[in-house]
């Protein structure tokens, strides 16, 4: 008598296997992208602290908006903002996602200042292994991609390392890094 594969338990097992393994993915990339979404909206406060700065949040997973656009008018600059998070021990910035920045900066000729900012940051939570987690230390880099936007030429991505950095683009004080420091000195001598 033929078994049908509906009837067949080895095919059942491994449909339910298979389809465990699509949530668990989903779920991982769900939190992935909550954890980049909370980083984008933790440098949108920072910013928006601070005086004379303006910042609107563009990302909301469009391909052709940076993360976040910052502007002054008193600094005459204007930032688009790539904002990438990890428990891991690297990221990358895909050289697609820089260009759409550098795209989009060209809009704004009236700034004196056009700046690309790479936000990168490490958290406290490294992954060790699939669903285990270790401490350390956080950590967070801003960088500039302060190479010109040439037609025809891909613009190559971006490493960022938890110990290095990124060691061949220049790094940038972002405005609510003054704001940190003054905070810190003023509770610190109260």
């Amino acid at each position: 008598m033929e078994i049908l594969p509906w009837e067949d338990k080895s095919l059942k097992s491994f449909h339910n296997r298979l389809k465990e393994r699509i949530y668990q993915v989903r779920r991982i990339g769900k939190i992935s992208r909550e954890r980049g979404y909370g980083w984008e909206k933790t440098l949108l406060r920072r910013i928006k602290k601070c005086s004379g700065w303006y910042v609107f949040r563009l990302g909301y997973g469009s391909n052709e908006l940076p993360d976040l656009l910052a502007l002054s008018n008193i600094e005459e600059t204007i930032m688009a903002i790539e904002c990438k998070m990890t428990t891991g021990n690297k990221i990358i910035i895909p050289g697609e996602q820089i260009e759409r920045n550098l795209r989009c900066l060209e809009a704004f000729k009236k700034y004196r200042r056009r700046v690309c900012v790479l936000a990168f940051k490490f958290s406290r939570s490294k992954r060790i292994e699939s669903g285990v987690y270790g401490g350390r230390e956080l950590k967070e880099y801003y960088v500039i991609y302060d190479r010109p936007l040439i037609e025809g030429e891909e613009v190559p991505e971006v490493t960022c390392t938890y110990e290095g950095g990124v060691p061949n683009l220049p790094s940038i004080k972002m405005p609510f890094q003054n704001r940190i420091i003054l905070m810190e000195k003023k509770n610190f001598t109260q």
